[in-house]
């Protein structure tokens, strides 16, 4: 299938490696096996959509500082490499927890780790969005779709592919402010 058919995601490599090098090491049988048990066998993927971390992200508007790294005069203390780094909570690519949009009371925490990961539809609505940046997907989309490729699954991730990529690095271009300073995008 073609990008726009189904897949699987992760939000954060990180999560990955949590789950897979504690398997890898001690196989046993856990919840998350049946949810990642095509990734062995080939039959899906995995992809990472986030960017790694470094000064050049965009911000928020009116942060400030948002990020920092220090190599720590490149010491090699015991064998290894260190160095320090300090940024914003809201930096880079970055998971809000429902918490923190009101009246949310889940943390981070709380999230069980299989719901991270789950079979994905991408929805290309990048013309729509090259149209009209404020563009909302409307029902009738999701059931033009849904004829196409198939009922999309209870528990799936629907993803939106809008084109708002082509516009990164450049903060002006991402954020796309008018005249008050609001943001548009699809």
């Amino acid at each position: 299938m073609g990008v726009s058919g189904r897949l699987w995601f992760s939000a954060f490599a990180v999560l990955v490696l949590t789950m897979f090098l504690p398997m890898a090491l001690f196989p046993q049988k856990t919840q998350g096996d049946s949810v990642l048990s095509g990734i062995s066998s080939g039959k899906t993927r995995v992809v990472d959509l986030s960017y790694a971390i470094n000064d050049k992200l965009v911000p928020w508007p009116g942060d400030e500082k948002w990020f920092e790294a220090k190599v720590n005069a490149t010491v090699e203390k015991n064998g290894y490499f260190t160095r320090s780094f300090w940024m914003l909570e809201h930096y880079g690519t970055h998971l809000d927890a429902p918490i923190h949009f009101p009246p949310g009371k889940t943390t981070v925490d709380q999230i069980p780790a299989k719901q991270f990961f789950g079979p994905a539809v991408v929805l290309d609505v990048s013309a729509e969005g090259a149209k009209d940046a404020d563009y909302q997907v409307p029902v009738s989309r999701i059931e033009e779709w849904e004829k196409k490729h198939g009922r999309i699954l209870e528990g799936s991730i629907v993803l939106l592919r809008t084109g708002w990529a082509s516009r990164w690095p450049d903060a002006g271009k991402y954020r796309n402010q008018d005249a008050r300073g609001k943001m548009h995008f699809p």
